[in-house]
């Protein structure tokens, strides 16, 4: 998963990066600089993603 798979994900459950951050138990900051390519989306924050949000499609 990268930078931009990340943010359309949050964009698409109509999440702020606030609301996103909590779901994932990271800090807003954390979210906006994965969104913007500058940390990578780490293998636990990726894992959370797909568990709370039975996100399934492959491309994540």
């Amino acid at each position: 998963m990268n930078n931009v798979v990340f943010k359309n994900a949050r964009l698409f459950l109509d999440k702020t990066q606030a609301d996103f951050a909590q779901m994932l138990g990271m800090s807003t900051q954390q979210v906006g600089r994965i969104e913007t390519g500058s940390l990578p989306v780490s293998t636990r924050a990726r894992a959370k993603l797909l568990a709370n949000f039975d996100v399934s499609n492959p491309t994540f």
